[in-house]
């Protein structure tokens, strides 16, 4: 039986020598075989096979360990994890416990079981699937696969359902409603536009009251959304108001969750559930419809209002890129690189003046506040 010996780069870019059957005794079938071997290794087509079957709790780690060494944020690792181990548990359930056992028949049935047992939108169900597809192709450029289920399955993506964004009246309303630190995050989210997770990350250097900046910065042990998302954005005279009078934090966020039987002191950070929470309720009192399943008003639904009240005011899309954290900021970097003109495009916004009453109430001046 005719052998062919070979070397080739393998995905780490090194030389790896190796061997393998050319699965014939005749000569001429031998070299005919060798001769297509070699063409795929000059043009860098040649893909070694698997060594043998990969478990797929394995493939996960490794895939994910990979991600974590690309600086990918925590909550894009938490996503990932989160999927991959529940596809993994749906294989386990169906005696798949190898990358070698998943087919698209297998995966056809695990979308229906999201679907219809666990309750995903058909967006969230494409986008989980997104992820699977970029795990398998990942397994075949690690050697541990040799071909994706997927790899040739077109997944059609749906348009995504539309949530309504909070008018500026509502926004005030509960506003009026709120006390204490929920008054200054609210204010945050709704006059900043960043992100929940952002703003429970903030820390009291990020946040310069001088200047009038809030900085979104990536550090060791934490990270924003994206690259993109590292930025500062402008503080609206009403918001540097409201920041201003607020008592200092005890913890090493700027804003902190207050006294509790778990954490007495009140130096730890807020809970970005607990805040939607808080906002719902403040929302439904107001007789708003609230929750994703009910098509209403959450947290982030601040994030679309301060870009709704940015645009109406004329402020350009650029501009608005660059503080909501976009991720085509090109025209940006050659137009707006000047801090103070961001600084006066914020101050056109009309989000309204600083409101006496909850800077009393920020502060501490007043034991309640009335609807």
């Amino acid at each position: 039986m005719w052998t062919a010996d070979y070397s080739f780069i393998n995905v780490d870019g090194k030389s790896q020598h190796s061997r393998k059957s050319l699965g014939t005794r005749n000569r001429q079938i031998a070299e005919q075989r060798a001769r297509e071997l070699e063409v795929k290794l000059t043009k860098g087509e040649f893909k070694p096979e698997p060594a043998g079957p990969t478990s797929t709790q394995r493939a996960i780690d490794a895939f994910i360990g990979a991600k974590e060494t690309e600086g990918a944020s925590g909550k894009t690792l938490t996503k990932y994890c989160a999927e991959l181990e529940n596809y993994d548990k749906f294989l386990k359930q169906h005696r798949a416990n190898t990358l070698q056992n998943i087919n698209v028949r297998l995966d056809d049935l695990y979308r229906s079981h999201r679907m219809q047992i666990d309750g995903l939108e058909t967006y969230t169900i494409y986008s989980h699937t997104m992820i699977r597809k970029s795990w398998l192709a990942w397994c075949v450029t690690r050697n541990l696969l040799a071909a994706s289920p997927l790899a040739g399955v077109k997944f059609p993506r749906p348009r995504r359902r539309k949530y309504p964004a909070a008018t500026l009246q509502q926004l005030n309303q509960i506003l009026t409603g709120a006390s204490g630190y929920l008054i200054a995050v609210l204010a945050v989210l709704a006059f900043t536009g960043l992100r929940i997770g952002e703003v429970a990350a903030l820390r009291p250097q990020d946040v310069d009251l001088v200047a009038g900046l809030i900085h979104v910065r990536r550090r060791s042990e934490w990270g924003p959304k994206t690259e993109a998302s590292e930025r500062s954005v402008p503080l609206h005279p009403r918001l540097l108001a409201l920041l201003r009078a607020m008592p200092k934090g005890k913890g090493s966020t700027f804003f902190n969750a207050p006294p509790s039987s778990r954490f007495p002191n009140g130096d730890h950070p807020i809970n970005p559930c607990d805040i939607n929470e808080q906002f719902q309720a403040l929302a439904k009192r107001h007789g708003f419809v609230v929750g994703r399943k009910n098509v209403g008003l959450t947290v982030h639904a601040l994030r679309p209002t301060f870009k709704t009240c940015c645009f109406d005011a004329g402020v350009p899309k650029p501009m608005l890129d660059r503080w909501i954290g976009h991720e085509d900021q090109n025209d940006m970097d050659v137009f707006y690189y000047d801090p103070q003109k961001s600084q006066e495009w914020m101050q056109r916004v009309p989000f309204g003046e600083p409101n006496g009453l909850d800077i009393k109430v920020l502060a501490g001046d007043c034991d309640e506040k009335t609807d």
